[in-house]
């Protein structure tokens, strides 16, 4: 796993002489959709919302960026707390539509650490004093590696910042729980 994303950071990173290069540092919310299979308990939450950022680089001659990022989403639904945590790399091709517009088409992998656990409270005396104690309790839990694609929109606001809208699929399996992931993203760029 380790060299796939060394890999991919030697395409990004270590390449500034193929074309004038911008490097950027970006920030995302992202809302994930798992398609859970049918026969699965309807209690496991089926949505995810958290954080995404990342950063890369972006080949303005050739309309193309690469990026490494790194998310955690989290959902809940009584009495289960789900989490996705992605490790990414990404390539994206700009589609110039016309003035500050772009269509993004984009493709990678993401390295998903998952799990589900549903909390057991207990009360302990303390000095006389009553506490309240939480523990998790797992229900699932795994690591799979992935591939994901998508498109999107970019918003060149001005020339060093950019907001975009994309959405991707991922064929999440999450041992049998899950057919797939659909995600949608929405964010900003900062280019140096």
């Amino acid at each position: 796993m380790k060299r796939t994303f060394l890999a991919a950071a030697a395409v990004f990173f270590l390449l500034p002489g193929i074309a004038s290069a911008a490097p950027y540092v970006g920030l995302d919310l992202n809302a994930n959709l798992l398609n859970l299979n049918p026969a699965d308990p309807a209690v496991y939450p089926q949505t995810a919302i958290g954080p995404d950022f990342h950063v890369g680089y972006r080949f303005n001659a050739m309309n193309l960026a690469g990026e490494l990022g790194y998310g955690s989403s989290r959902g809940q639904q009584d009495p289960d707390n789900f989490r996705m945590n992605l490790l990414t790399a990404d390539g994206l091709y700009y589609v110039q539509i016309g003035g500050f517009l772009n269509l993004i088409v984009t493709a990678g992998v993401a390295e998903m650490n998952y799990g589900d656990s549903t909390p057991t409270f207990s009360v302990v005396q303390k000095n006389g004093v009553n506490r309240t104690i939480r523990t998790g309790n797992t229900v699932f839990q795994g690591d799979e590696l992935d591939w994901r694609a998508g498109a999107g929109l970019s918003f060149i606001i001005t020339e060093g910042y950019e907001v975009h809208l994309i959405t991707r699929y991922q064929p999440v399996s999450m041992r049998g729980l899950a057919d797939y992931s659909l995600s949608g993203s929405f964010g900003m760029n900062l280019y140096f």
